[in-house]
């Protein structure tokens, strides 16, 4: 009897073995053959990271995966390490047939063109193991498992992201930044050295912070928030009564983007006036940017170019004109602007840009008018600098004083985020 249940005991612990080694070795370890990124610039400016196994000819269960607590876990690095805070990046975890992945979102310009840069680089990592179940021919599941380190040992040497995408995001994204960041500075020739005049025209906004590029807004951020911002849009120059002066400063900005960053709603209430202030008034704006498809290609595939497309800028103004020598009175105007900056070959450019716009008072405009103005740059690219070497032609009036003026200039141009080569 003693025998008997000696027998017992050790069948049972042969038994609990041969099952544990039988579940040990139904889970295979598998190799990955590569991994590969895919651009969307349609919905929301995402990656696709898709990871390919060599499955042996089996094929992935899409099933295993619904279950969220065995899915991949990743996280962004910034610098090689994970940050306090990794928003507006997100990850949403995918699987296919042939393997796995996920889905990199939410990038702005800043973010995009650090991604797996040479210098200071956004990369992502690989938290845990990966598991995953597969069907052979007979439909008998088959469980197996990649390494983490074999999986950030291919994303560190095999994940990257090509010049001409990396540019398409950036083009995408800079629109607005280009439009509403700039500054251009020169001089109006003359024979009399005295009358020699000198300008500078420049765009701000403080909307985009690299120092904040990688931190979270308050509250859900998959929810659509307006940004809050001040911007100064001014044109200065020696000869105080130009008519093409004026200075539009804006302390309180809100804009809305569109997810894929294609358009943008923007509110804004700040002061407008020529240099000399005689010309003044409040003004509470309201407009919808439009970015459209380039209408021009001015570039070759080797010049590898920042191509950005046309914006246009649709609103009305609601404002209070207080200038000097006037009685004081409240109005109201419709405008249209367009930008477009356009490249040309390896280091020239173009910019053009236009305004028309129609006061609805009488004061401003007796003669119910359109009025407009158009500026037209040509510029050649100092090398390595971001700025370049321009001529610029001025001709229309402004709605701040109605004149009508034209200037024909030579100065610089600087961009606040240049091309990237």
């Amino acid at each position: 009897m003693y025998s008997l249940e000696r027998k017992s005991i050790f069948l049972f612990i042969l038994f609990i073995c041969l099952v544990s080694f039988v579940s040990a070795n139904d889970t295979l370890q598998y190799k990955l053959k590569s991994v590969s990124l895919i651009p969307n610039e349609i919905n929301n400016f995402s990656l696709s990271i898709d990871f390919v196994i060599d499955l042996n000819g089996l094929v992935m269960s899409t099933d295993y995966w619904l279950d969220k607590s065995k899915r991949p876990e990743f996280h962004v690095t910034y610098q090689g390490t994970k940050p306090d805070s990794t928003c507006p990046l997100q990850l949403n975890p995918t699987t296919s047939t042939h393997g796995f992945g996920f889905i990199l979102s939410n990038f702005n310009a800043k973010t995009i063109s650090l991604f797996k840069a040479k210098d200071n680089q956004i990369s992502i990592q690989c938290d845990a193991d990966i598991s995953f179940c597969m069907k052979d021919k007979n439909g008998t599941l088959v469980y197996g498992m990649i390494s983490k380190s074999e999986v950030n040992s291919m994303i560190n040497d095999n994940l990257s992201i090509s010049d001409s995408t990396r540019a398409s995001f950036l083009s995408a994204l800079n629109n607005f930044y280009y439009y509403k960041n700039s500054v251009d500075f020169g001089i109006e020739p003359s024979n009399d050295s005295v009358s020699t005049r000198y300008f500078i025209a420049l765009k701000l906004q403080n909307k985009w912070s690299p120092a904040n590029f990688l931190k979270c807004s308050k509250g859900d951020n998959t929810s659509i928030k307006p940004d809050f911002f001040w911007s100064l849009d001014t044109r200065l120059s020696t000869n105080f009564a130009d008519s093409l002066n004026y200075i539009k400063f804006y302390p309180v900005n809100l804009a809305w983007s569109s997810k894929n960053y294609s358009n943008q709603f923007n509110l804004k209430l700040g002061n407008e006036s020529n240099q000399t202030f005689s010309n003044k008034r409040s003004a509470f704006d309201a407009s919808y940017s439009l970015i459209i498809p380039n209408l021009v290609n001015l570039t070759t595939p080797s010049d590898n170019r920042l191509r950005l497309k046309p914006l246009i800028d649709f609103g009305v103004k609601g404002y209070y004109d207080y200038s000097n020598g006037i009685t004081a009175f409240s109005s109201g105007e419709g405008y249209l602007d367009g930008h477009y900056y356009i490249p040309i070959y390896n280091s020239f450019a173009m910019i053009i840009d236009g305004s028309a716009f129609y006061d609805l008072s009488k004061e401003r405009n007796p003669n119910h008018k359109v009025s407009g103005n158009y500026s037209v740059i040509f510029g050649t690219e100092v090398p390595k600098t971001g700025i370049k070497a321009i001529f610029k032609y001025i001709n229309g009036k402004t709605d701040i004083d109605y004149k009508q003026g034209q200037i024909l200039m030579i100065g610089l141009l600087a961009d606040f985020l240049h091309e990237k080569k």
